[in-house]
């Protein structure tokens, strides 16, 4: 009598760990021993199918690489996460420059990029709905990062944009960041979240600059 050759209902779901595959699919494992008691009871005169069992060992080696290669990024992982929260400690007590437009007041450290000389320039501050504050229109305008002090806000919230043009009279789009003081870290998530002396919190992959604090 002639063994059929088992079909593997999903190529990956069938190599899931056994608390994740449902109950009529097999792994790797229950495969390879119910592929011996096949090979053990086979018809001599009828033997099975080599090409259609060396398919699907093959798929079950290349599973195999795969599941190698997930616990390597896993492991990665685990390792990238260990480092970022040991790099993220060192930062207590620190200025850090971080790429965002949001700041709180009553006084801030903001910094704009330019790609290139600007014809004109302004610097506008809005609340969190978006109603204009404060315009700053003495601030330099060569290519380059600058920085610009601002006090004498409320303490709430704002945030500040860069309006004008370049020599070309095309709009800016300069890089916008804060200088904060780093008070704290959470690890709540994946990647630690500095918590600075304003209240807000900011991943640690935003910082762009570490300085220490001015005296």
């Amino acid at each position: 009598m002639r063994a059929e050759i088992i079909q593997m209902q999903n190529a990956t779901t069938a190599y899931a760990p056994p608390s994740d595959r449902p109950g009529d699919q097999m792994g790797k494992n229950e495969f390879l021993k119910l592929l011996l008691t096949q090979l053990s009871y086979q018809d001599p005169m009828s033997p099975m199918d080599n090409e259609g069992m060396l398919e699907q060992l093959t798929q079950f080696a290349q599973l195999e690489e795969l599941e190698n290669v997930r616990k390597a990024v896993d492991m990665l992982l685990n390792v990238t996460g260990a480092g970022n929260a040991a790099n993220s400690v060192t930062l207590l007590g620190r200025d850090v420059r971080i790429e965002t437009n949001e700041f709180r007041g009553p006084e801030a450290r903001l910094h704009f990029e330019l790609a290139s000389e600007a014809s004109e320039i302004a610097l506008e501050i809005r609340d969190k709905d978006n109603r204009l504050v404060k315009i700053i229109s003495d601030v330099p305008s060569e290519a380059g990062l600058h920085e610009v002090i601002v006090d004498g806000l409320e303490a709430k919230d704002y945030k500040f944009v860069i309006v004008g043009k370049d020599k070309a009279r095309a709009e800016l789009n300069p890089v916008l960041s804060v200088t904060e003081r780093v008070e704290g870290v959470n690890f709540s998530t994946a990647i630690p979240n500095l918590k600075f002396g304003s209240g807000r919190e900011q991943p640690i992959t935003g910082v762009l600059e570490i300085n220490l604090p001015e005296s």
